[in-house]
């Protein structure tokens, strides 16, 4: 049996789907999740800490006329949705293939393609629970609404960053030597970019290079596009080139993902 393939899909083109198969992993795999309560609490829970926190000391600090947390708020959703699709993606199938888990299933009659399904949506509802605290607790702890004319334009970029994200946690996987190194390389390939990206102050500057780096960085790409969603005045929620950004970004996770994914354990050689 071949250790990698693209997720079973060219390997057997007229294997169905089976959607039952795939709801039941999507549910096996929030129960995973949930139960693996130190995970749950640094994925999902902690960028809600983070917007308590920062929203509390810059409540009252306003630069360039825009209230700080303003601004916080849509780079704290996508600092969150990276730590909950992304890094929590690559750090759980990683681990799942180390296990030897990933070889044992590639065994039984369960579809490949439904794994991955299970995998993705499992993520995105992580990413959709996280997103609804995130817009009732600005509402409800800073007064930061959603215009009602930008609820279309917000959902569309939720989606579209939450598929970029997930495509790029099963492509980071494939870079991933061992169950104990994926931790620290899914942290090191999205927190200092973050970092750097501009996403937490307004008007934070750098290096002109580093400036145009980061715009074609997925993680400053859905910022801006969130942030537009908050605080654009009407008609302006729309940022289609930065969506753009994302859209390449999932085509290109998508594709290393598909090509190089591993589902034995690193140095099997079956």
């Amino acid at each position: 049996m071949s250790s990698s393939s693209d997720f079973g899909f060219r390997a057997n083109p007229l294997r169905q789907l089976g959607w039952g198969a795939a709801l039941g992993r999507i549910r096996l795999e929030q129960l995973c999740f949930w139960r693996h309560r130190q995970r749950a609490f640094f994925s999902f829970l902690m960028p809600a800490v983070l917007l308590v926190l920062l929203g509390e000391l810059n409540r009252h600090r306003v630069v360039g006329g825009l209230r700080v947390i303003d601004w916080q708020v849509p780079g704290l959703l996508t600092f969150g949705l990276a730590a909950a699709i992304y890094n929590n993606l690559a750090v759980t199938v990683t681990e799942q293939r180390e296990a030897g888990i990933l070889k044992r299933l590639r065994a039984t009659p369960l579809p490949a393609r439904a794994f991955v399904v299970g995998q993705l949506g499992s993520s995105l509802i992580v990413g959709m629970c996280l997103t609804a605290v995130f817009v009732v607790a600005a509402r409800t702890l800073f007064g930061i609404g959603l215009p009602l004319g930008h609820v279309l334009a917000f959902v569309v970029t939720v989606l579209a960053g939450a598929a970029c994200l997930a495509a790029l946690g099963l492509a980071v996987t494939t870079v991933i030597r061992s169950a104990e190194s994926a931790v620290p390389v899914a942290n090191a390939t999205y927190i200092p970019l973050a970092l750097v990206s501009g996403i937490f102050f307004p008007g934070q500057g750098g290096p002109s290079w580093l400036v145009s780096a980061t715009r074609a960085m997925p993680i400053r790409a859905l910022a801006e596009a969130l942030q537009a969603c908050f605080v654009a005045g009407p008609g302006s929620a729309w940022r289609p080139e930065r969506l753009l950004v994302l859209v390449g970004w999932t085509v290109f996770g998508g594709f290393c993902a598909a090509r190089f994914f591993r589902w034995a354990p690193t140095g099997s050689t079956t």
